[in-house]
């Protein structure tokens, strides 16, 4: 892994680390250089070991949560101050430089993609700095100036820091340092510390890159630096230089003279270090997997410690990491006071996440004591997003304003408007009001219809955005009604009054004659058709209907008209589920003949896996022996030396060692318009529990065209805007075989 070349590049420069004797950490932890300033006091008070492997980059936010970077294991960890730990980011290949804004987004500096990725304080990513892959050679460290939200990034292999504004563009660069390492704001002093690797220097700027001065050298001792890793500042201004090789923090005055060291024989190859608000001193100690907490000046915990819990020294109700960020006193009660004469006090300032130094936060023109949304985004304008534009069947749809956005995230009212030009008058349906984030409408009419969306919060109204809803134009479904039986001689009426549009078109109907005695069809291009049969048979008519655009597939109806003789009746006798080996009996034994006479037989295969020979294709029982396992289906019709009857079919099902799955398409229902429908495939199983799980596949072979969510699902749902009578099949696959269809009927 890239990321453990830091180790590398630490021993490059000063060869293996070795363990300093006993007396001489004593020695060096004692010692203070007397400078005018008070070297800290510095007490242990534990660890943190808990799913930790390789701890490099640490980070805390106001509330004193640890974000810790752990390349070893690919990911970012989040503790509370007791170490409980919280969150872990995955999916980043060598996580590296870690820092938090004040909105709580996390910043992860990636060796391996290069890039700083930006993730919510749920872990949810959100963006990448720059360009993103490929932005960074190495991005070692980040820091944060809170003020402005300007993002500091220590790019030690370019030896550049880049700077980006708080939107993540690069604004600008500071060069002349070799390999940098840590990085750290001085808030209090707008200044900018930064490692220097090659040099054993901590280099000092303002924040807009210029050089103000340097302290360090390189060697073993006070105030010398062997290996320049982490960067921490405390309340006094104290300068922390964490040093790897040596396996201690070194304590610098604001000058950079030497005070103390911190932590000599405890740390081993520490790589960073932070200030918590709690005046606790965290260090990654990064070889034995732990960090190594210190109370610096008497800080730790209070005793009534919870999350919610930041430290107020002075109860002024502005918490003390705040006050120090912003220039502020936290010993001193100044909640009142309006240093910047914005026209907001500091609490104010606080609470509206503005700076205390700065009258216009945001830069939007308007003084903080004024601006609606001070500290905030500078358009206060909200931006409406309407969704991508959708093409869907007839039926229910929803619009989606839900990706509407305000800058500061205030609450929103959504506005929309039907464009007066669309296919058909809509109305929007959400229990009565057109201000939902989500509307529904119904729509059948085929065509494009649009409608714009306006979002406001308290204070200003977006700039409408439009979504267009494209209707499709369906085929419409024909329905010849049931077959019947009627007398030679007598008026036949066909009917397609069954025949659907799921877009509400007309239809135009059109009737043929398929097969049986040419008769004199009347009304064949009306939806009501006629005929009066001479003779007896059988005699097939299709329907196929249109609604201008689109054609119907044909829909057959067979009359069964008797004169003197009666049509016999073919019955192919039960399904049948056989196993292999064994010898299958066609029954054609319940056919049956209305006036008594003898009928004679023909079977045939329709479909299965391979051709049959049957015994006598022309008997009543015909037998078969098979030898390929599948679904075999046949047709029989009956004479009675007169007329033929209407074919019936029959399913042999024949298991090998593989058995053929068994569909379930659930009960029949009887439901509401408008409701939500969901058929049922859940009870349809495989015998033997092949490896492979069931596929499913519904299709609709009856009523008005609707559209399932999933047809391939094992239980599809859709919502009615007719009442009517739906009928859907189900097959399912084991992979092998395909079930024998089972239906299941709708009626709403």
């Amino acid at each position: 892994m890239r990321i453990l070349n830091l180790f590398n590049n630490i021993n490059r420069k000063n060869g293996i680390m070795k363990l300093l004797s006993l007396s001489f950490i004593f020695l060096l932890f004692s010692a203070a250089t007397v400078t005018g300033e008070v070297a800290p006091t510095a007490l242990y008070l534990s660890d943190i070991e808990s799913g930790l492997s390789v701890p490099v980059r640490i980070a805390a936010d106001k509330w004193a949560n640890l974000y810790i970077t752990d390349p070893r294991r690919q990911q970012v960890h989040k503790f509370n101050a007791i170490g409980d730990l919280k969150l872990t980011i995955t999916g980043i290949a060598a996580p590296l430089g870690v820092a938090v804004d004040n909105q709580g987004n996390i910043y992860i500096g990636d060796d391996s993609e290069n890039n700083v990725s930006v993730f919510d304080s749920a872990g949810k990513f959100l963006k990448k700095l720059g360009s993103g892959n490929g932005e960074f050679i190495m991005p070692n460290d980040i820091a944060i100036e809170p003020s402005s939200g300007r993002i500091y990034v220590t790019d030690s292999k370019a030896n550049i820091v880049k700077v980006y504004n708080s939107g993540g563009a690069l604004s600008f660069t500071i060069n002349n340092i070799l390999f940098p390492t840590g990085i750290h704001i001085d808030s209090k002093k707008g200044e900018l510390l930064i490692g220097d690797l090659i040099n054993s220097q901590v280099k000092v700027f303002d924040l807009s890159g210029n050089f103000i001065k340097s302290f360090g050298s390189s060697g073993v001792g006070a105030g010398l630096i062997s290996s320049v890793q982490g960067l921490t500042v405390d309340k006094m201004g104290r300068i922390y230089v964490v040093d790897a090789h040596k396996g201690w923090v070194q304590v610098f005055d604001s000058k950079g003279n030497h005070l103390s060291f911190i932590g000599s024989g405890n740390l081993f190859i520490p790589l960073d270090a932070v200030i918590d608000p709690y005046g606790r001193l965290i260090v990654t100690s990064s070889s034995d997997g732990k960090l190594s907490i210190y109370g610096i000046d008497g800080g730790n915990l209070p005793s009534n410690w919870n999350e919610n819990y930041l430290p107020d020294t002075d109860g002024d109700g502005i918490p003390d990491a705040w006050e120090d960020a912003n220039g502020l006193n936290p010993n001193f009660n100044d909640a009142n006071l309006d240093p910047d004469n914005d026209g907001l006090a500091n609490l104010y300032e606080y609470l509206s996440g503005s700076d205390p130094r700065n009258p216009d936060t945001d830069g939007d023109g308007l003084k903080d004591g004024v601006d609606p949304t001070p500290g905030m985004a500078k358009d206060n304008k909200p931006s409406a997003n309407a969704g991508p534009d959708m093409t869907y069947d007839p039926g229910i749809i929803t619009l989606d304003g839900s990706s509407s956005r305000d800058p500061n995230f205030l609450s929103l009212k959504y506005t929309w408007t039907a464009d007066v030009n669309n296919p058909a008058t809509i109305s929007l349906l959400d229990n009565g009001t057109v201000t939902a984030v989500k509307p529904v409408f119904i729509a059948t009419k085929p065509g494009v219809y649009r409608f714009t969306l306006k979002v406001a919060n308290s204070y200003f109204e977006s700039s409408p955005d439009e979504v267009a809803v494209t209707i499709r134009n369906i085929p419409p479904t024909a329905y010849a009604g049931m077959d019947q039986t009627v007398s030679a001689n007598t008026q036949v009426n066909l009917n397609g009054a069954g025949s659907k549009d799921a877009n509400g078109d007309a239809l135009a109907y059109k009737w043929t004659q398929v097969s049986g005695t040419q008769v004199n069809l009347g009304g064949g291009s009306t939806r009501d058709a006629n005929f009066t049969p001479q003779g007896s048979g059988i005699y097939t008519f299709s329907l196929i209907v249109s609604d201008g655009v689109n054609t119907s597939s044909s829909d057959e109806i067979n009359i069964t008209v008797n004169s003197g003789n009666t049509v016999p009746i073919a019955d192919a006798g039960d399904d049948q589920i056989v196993y292999l080996p064994a010898t299958i009996t066609l029954s054609g034994n319940r056919s049956i003949d209305g006036d008594g006479e003898q009928l004679t037989y023909n079977w045939k295969l329709l479909s299965g896996p391979k051709a049959v020979t049957l015994s006598s294709a022309d008997s009543k029982n015909p037998t078969w022996t098979p030898d390929t396992a599948g679904i075999y289906t046949f047709s029989l019709t009956v004479s009675d030396g007169k007329d033929v009857g209407i074919p019936d079919a029959v399913n042999i099902s024949i298991n090998g060692e593989n058995r053929i799955p068994f569909a379930n398409a659930g009960t029949d229902q009887n439901v509401i318009i408008y409701s939500t429908v969901t058929l049922g495939g859940g009870m349809s199983y495989d015998s033997d529990n092949s490896p492979l799980p069931l596929t499913y596949k519904w299709t609709q072979v009856f009523g008005t065209t609707v559209s399932l969510s999933d047809s391939t699902s094992m239980a599809p749902t859709f919502v009615p805007i007719y009442e009517d009578t739906l009928r859907f099949q189900l097959t399912v696959s084991d992979g092998q075989y395909t079930s024998l269809t089972d239906e299941v009927e709708i009626n709403i």
